[in-house]
């Protein structure tokens, strides 16, 4: 913070240290991304630094000992949002039905996080209050409304506070990992990462909602939107993506694949090394290909002209071959969602070899995948090897025809239950 040089509280006047005019938002636009990442890791370990400070708050009597996030605050934040979003800034009427149902689960978001364990916050803790002195130091400004809260408010604050969209959910949690290892560094209490990250989520959603609020009334109230206006979408963004991490499974997980038709017809799958035809009228060498039966068609003889990446293919045995492409689906067992879907080219292996790369995203995208259901067609060595070598138990039906198969029997219960049911 600023060093104070002098106080007169007669006359409310308080002279201190020249800070500058380095916003730390600025800064993040003019550095590199390593520079950013230096900087704003920085930043995360002031704010163990100031939660390691809480003791000292309270042997001072500090003011800012004496104010909390409790329920209240937290509550009345919420509905300030209710407020100014809906009616100042949306001119919406909801329903008595809808009102009462979203203020039950606004309610059930402050009473959750009041009940979390508290620490000094800075309680606008994003990079607008951050400073950037002559010396390359962050240093803090308006922290006067400084108070008890959750341990990840300033954090939340931090990461997601006016952002153009909502980052990815790998970075946010290597963020929250750095943050929980900078507490220990500062002498605090180790907390859980799982536990952390429910509650970061919660405070995700009730601070994105409270800010959203706030950019409504300086909008729609005070006449600022050239200025606020334009962080309500993005800051809604977050909030719904932070809605629906509550609705995933973090760990188990199902795969399985389908073919998707190509726009081009087979006409068009023609030798590879015949000439382009000269037209498209009777009698010129491209009508020849209306009536291939009995002819021998392959992926290494033949493609088509107006799709060269569409490969002709079949779902099984018996089944018409047709010029296809391979979607691989991955959805989460909690609740049956899609956490996604990937399209690559229809060769025979393409189920299993799409595997490593839906895994290895799914770490990208935060997820700490544990175990992975799948149909017979996944049963082989290099697939089961391939999840195997990233840690994930492979639920796999048993191809009778080789046993690469699931680490547990057939007939296992808890096998049965990470394997994709038939109706999906």
């Amino acid at each position: 913070m600023a060093a104070v040089d002098d106080v007169d509280g007669g006359v409310g006047i308080i002279a201190q240290e020249d800070l500058g005019s380095r916003q730390l938002c600025q800064v993040f636009e003019e550095v590199s991304d390593e520079e950013r990442e230096s900087l704003l890791e920085q930043a995360i370990e002031i704010i163990a630094r100031i939660q390691a400070a809480t003791a000292k708050a309270f042997e001072l009597d500090s003011i800012a000992c004496r104010l909390a996030f409790d329920e209240a605050k937290l509550a009345w934040e919420l509905n300030f949002f209710f407020e100014h979003y809906f009616t100042s800034l949306r001119k919406e009427s909801l329903s008595h039905g809808q009102t009462a149902e979203l203020k039950v689960e606004l309610n059930d978001v402050a009473a959750e996080l009041s009940a979390c364990r508290r620490v000094l916050c800075h309680r606008d803790y994003h990079t607008a209050n951050l400073m950037l002195d002559k010396a390359g130091k962050i240093r803090i400004v308006d922290h006067q409304d400084a108070r008890m809260g959750p341990a990840t408010y300033d954090l939340v604050s931090l990461l997601l506070d006016r952002q153009p969209a909502p980052p990815s959910l790998a970075e946010i949690r290597a963020h929250r990992l750095f943050f929980l290892d900078a507490r220990v560094r500062n002498g605090l209490d180790a907390i859980d990462p799982d536990d952390f990250s429910k509650e970061f989520r919660l405070m995700t959603i009730q601070r994105g909602l409270k800010a959203i609020g706030t950019f409504s009334y300086q909008t729609a109230v005070c006449g600022r939107g050239a200025f606020y206006e334009r962080h309500i979408q993005p800051t809604l963004l977050i909030v719904l993506q932070a809605a629906e991490w509550g609705l995933l499974s973090d760990e188990h997980f199902t795969v399985d694949g389908t073919l998707i038709e190509a726009a081009a017809s087979l006409k068009s799958f023609r030798p590879r090394d015949e000439p382009p035809s000269q037209g498209s009228d009777g009698g010129t060498p491209s009508n020849r290909w209306v009536d291939f039966h009995g002819e021998k068609r392959s992926n290494t003889t033949h493609q088509s002209r107006t799709d060269p990446e569409a490969l002709l293919a079949k779902k099984g045995p018996g089944k018409e071959a047709r010029l296809a492409y391979a979607g691989h689906a991955l959805m989460e067992n909690h609740n049956g969602l899609l956490v996604d879907f990937q399209v690559t080219q229809a060769t025979g292996t393409a189920e299993r070899d799409a595997v490593p790369e839906l895994i290895d995203q799914l770490r990208e995208d935060g997820f700490h995948p544990q175990t992975l259901g799948a149909d017979k067609g996944y049963d082989t060595h290099a697939c089961v090897a391939d999840l195997r070598e990233r840690k994930v138990t492979p639920h796999v039906s048993q191809n009778t025809r080789w046993a690469a198969q699931c680490d547990r029997r057939p007939n296992d219960a808890a096998c049965g239950v990470c394997r994709q049911p038939e109706n999906p």
